[in-house]
């Protein structure tokens, strides 16, 4: 085999492996990168899909024309229910109720956390209900939201224990205002993890919303993901609270903090999962993480690097995605089979120059050329001696 022979067998070899990736990304639908982003690398939030229910979650929001904006970009980006994790009413809870009103949000499509700014009478007479601890389902999700401006949490324990059997929903999402669950900061954590999280793991609570501290943070304990979403605009960019840790102390370690930047968290539910993204005032995407139903929250992948072991679950497969249960290994999805291609019109080219494993083209000294293989395309034509091409299936 000559040199030039070689070299083209490596092409061929490197387009089958990204055509390989490209199936494997379209047929996977539980499996989801987890990644924060980096500066130079921002994506922007996707366009809501028909299939999924659009949330945004925020905290610690205050009647100022950032704050206003970011209430508009919501009704922008089609967000169907706004969750506000308490501390709304700093100043004047009218003007963020007018915020509200303004985008077509209501008590209807909305869930209200009361804080240690806020009157819970001002809560009661915004979300209807007769106490500041509530139940209640908008579009098929579960929201359970706890009052946290208590010393004793007995009563609200016992209330959740049975709503939380009652509910019959896919996605059971609680919201508090002081966290469980937090990175040393301004605020310490409730004390109250221990006696809740038990209950959580025990019934599916996908999400834990919280604010309180006003920056951003995500905790992957277990299956549940603790959001820490006190970035609304009552302090502003460096004058967010810092975080000072990686870990709460009882435990758990951050798998993402950021203490510079307002903004608004965004969750894509759909019946097989759901998609997260921390946005700015751009709509520019801060972090991204994803979680599926049957197998809990996806571990979370920082930049290249493979997913971290996490509470005895091991990911075998570097640089690519975890669709993880605790205690177990998983391995990669079996490789598809391969399809020949028909008809292919092989001619002699010179000596190759470049070779992408990102494209599907092979550039040369003399001619780029082109490869089209597609289960909608029979005919492909192939320059040089390359023994397969087809696709996988």
């Amino acid at each position: 085999m000559n040199k030039l022979n070689l070299t083209l067998l490596v092409a061929s070899f490197l387009i089958a492996t990204l055509l390989t990736a490209q199936a494997a990304a379209q047929n996977v639908i539980n499996m989801h990168i987890v990644a924060a982003q980096t500066d130079n690398e921002l994506d922007t939030l996707p366009a809501a899909s028909d299939d999924v229910n659009r949330i945004a979650f925020v905290g610690d929001v205050d009647c100022n024309t950032d704050q206003k904006n970011d209430f508009s970009s919501m009704k922008t980006q089609e967000v169907q229910t706004v969750v506000i994790a308490g501390d709304y009413a700093y100043e004047d809870a009218k003007c963020i109720f007018d915020y509200l009103k303004a985008n077509g949000y209501s008590n209807g499509n909305s869930i209200l956390a009361s804080g240690n700014h806020d009157s819970c009478n001002e809560t009661k007479k915004w979300t209807g209900e007769t106490q500041c601890y509530y139940a209640k389902d908008i579009n098929g999700i579960s929201y359970f939201v706890l009052d946290g401006n208590v010393k004793d949490f007995k009563a609200q324990l016992d209330w959740l224990k049975g709503k939380l059997v009652e509910s019959k929903a896919t996605w059971k999402v609680v919201v508090i205002h002081q966290p469980f669950v937090t990175a040393k900061s301004t605020h310490p954590n409730n004390g109250q993890f221990k006696t809740f999280d038990p209950l959580f793991k025990a019934n599916d609570v996908a999400i834990v919303d919280q604010a309180h501290n006003h920056n951003y943070q995500r905790f992957l304990v277990g299956e549940t993901l603790y959001l820490t979403t006190g970035t609304g605009y009552h302090d502003k960019g460096s004058k967010l609270y810092d975080i000072k840790s990686k870990d709460d102390g009882q435990g758990n370690t951050a798998a993402m903090t950021n203490d510079q930047t307002n903004g608004y968290t965004v969750v894509d539910f759909n019946s097989n999962g759901y998609k997260g993204y921390f946005i700015n005032s751009k709509s520019d995407v801060i972090d991204k993480f994803g979680g599926n139903l049957n197998n809990g929250t996806v571990p979370p992948i920082d930049n290249g690097t493979k997913p971290p072991v996490q509470n005895g679950t091991i990911d075998t497969e570097e640089n690519v995605v975890c669709a993880c249960k605790n205690g177990t290994v998983t391995t990669p999805p079996p490789k598809p089979a391969f399809k020949p291609a028909q008809n292919i019109t092989i001619t002699p080219i010179a000596n190759i120059t470049e070779i992408s494993n990102s494209t599907t083209k092979i550039v040369t000294d003399s001619q780029d050329i082109a490869i089209i293989p597609t289960k909608n395309n029979t005919d492909i034509k192939v320059v040089g001696n390359i023994t397969k091409i087809g696709w996988f299936d």
